[in-house]
C-alpha cells in the first residue's frame, strides 16, 4: 500500500493496485477524479539519486517541450520537491504492456511488421534529437504500448541532453538497430547481441555477422534489411564508410519506400491484436 505519500498524490489519486516493487521504487495502477488509470512511479530513497534527478529533469523538459506524444509522462514532481523523500512521476498507463512482451508472444516479427515498428519507433527517437535529448538507454521493455496500441517511449533515467554533443544519437541510432535485429531475429538478450555486434562490427565483418545471424534464427533475411541494420550497427565503427544521420536513415526510400504513417499503423495495430488473440 502507498504510504507517506506527498499530499498531492492522496489529493488527486486512488490507488488500485501495486505492479511492481523492488529497491528503491514502487510502482503502483492509480486512478485520478475523472477515473482514468495511471501508472504512479514512487522513488522512496535517495540510492539512484542522480539517475532518480536526470528522470524528473528530462520529464519535466520533455513535458515544456510537448514531448508527450513521445513519452508515457503524463505528470512529474516540480523541481523544487525533488529533494522530498517521496518523488514521484505519474505516466500514462501502458495497458498494453511492453513490445517484448509482444515479442515474446510471436517468437520474431517478419519484416514488414518490424519496419512498421522501427519506422514509427525511430521518428519519436528523432524528434526527442530535434528538442535536445538523446534516450541512451533503448531496449524492448522500454517501448511500451497504451491501450490503442500507440507506441511511446519509457526509462528515461539514462537520458543526456545533447547539447552539440553526438555521442548521444550514435548511442540511440546504435540501439535501435539492435532493437530492429531483436525483432526479426527473436534474439533478446539485448547484452549479449550488443556485446557480439560491436566484436563484429569493430572488425568489420558484416558478412561473417549475417551468415550467422541467419544460421542461429534459421530465417533468411532480405537485402534491404541487412543493409538498414548494418549501417545503424556500424555507426560506432565507421571504418571510413559514411555516418548516417536518423533523419537520412528514415527517409531512404529503397528501405521504406512502403511506409505510410497512417496505413501502416492500422497494419502494426492488427497485427497486434492478432498476437493477443493467438496467444
Amino acid at each position: 500500500m502507498l504510504t507517506q505519500t506527498p499530499k498531492e498524490l492522496e489529493k488527486n489519486y486512488i490507488e488500485i493496485k501495486p505492479i511492481f516493487s523492488g529497491g528503491s521504487i514502487e510502482v503502483y495502477e492509480v486512478i485520478d477524479s475523472s477515473g482514468n488509470s495511471f501508472a504512479l512511479k514512487l522513488y522512496k530513497i535517495r540510492k539512484f539519486f542522480k539517475k532518480i534527478i536526470k528522470e524528473i529533469q528530462i520529464g519535466i523538459y520533455l513535458n515544456n517541450q510537448k514531448g508527450s506524444e513521445t513519452s508515457f509522462i503524463k505528470y512529474i514532481t516540480s523541481e523544487t520537491d525533488i529533494n522530498s523523500k517521496y518523488t514521484f512521476i505519474i505516466y500514462e498507463l501502458a495497458q498494453k504492456y511492453t513490445l517484448k512482451d509482444k515479442l515474446l508472444s510471436r517468437k520474431y516479427f517478419d519484416e514488414k511488421l518490424s519496419k512498421i515498428i522501427f519506422w514509427d519507433i525511430g521518428h519519436k527517437i528523432n524528434n526527442l534529437h530535434k528538442i535536445g535529448i538523446a534516450h541512451m538507454n533503448l531496449n524492448l521493455e522500454n517501448i511500451l504500448l497504451d491501450n490503442n496500441y500507440n507506441i511511446k517511449i519509457a526509462g528515461f533515467s539514462s537520458a543526456e541532453f545533447i547539447i552539440d554533443k553526438q555521442d548521444g544519437i550514435k548511442e540511440d541510432i546504435f540501439q535501435l538497430g539492435v532493437i530492429l535485429l531483436q525483432l526479426i531475429s527473436g534474439k533478446y538478450d539485448k547484452k549479449i547481441l550488443e556485446d557480439k555486434c560491436l566484436k563484429i562490427m569493430k572488425k568489420g565483418g558484416c558478412e561473417f555477422f549475417w551468415n550467422l545471424i541467419e544460421d542461429q534464427s534459421n530465417i533468411k533475411f532480405s537485402k534491404e534489411i541487412k543493409e538498414l541494420i548494418t549501417v545503424m550497427l556500424s555507426i560506432k565503427f565507421p571504418n571510413g564508410q559514411k555516418e548516417w544521420t536518423l533523419d537520412e536513415i528514415l527517409n531512404k526510400q529503397e528501405w521504406f519506400d512502403s511506409i505510410n504513417s497512417f496505413e501502416n499503423s492500422i497494419y502494426m495495430i492488427e497485427a497486434f491484436k492478432q498476437i493477443e488473440e493467438s496467444g
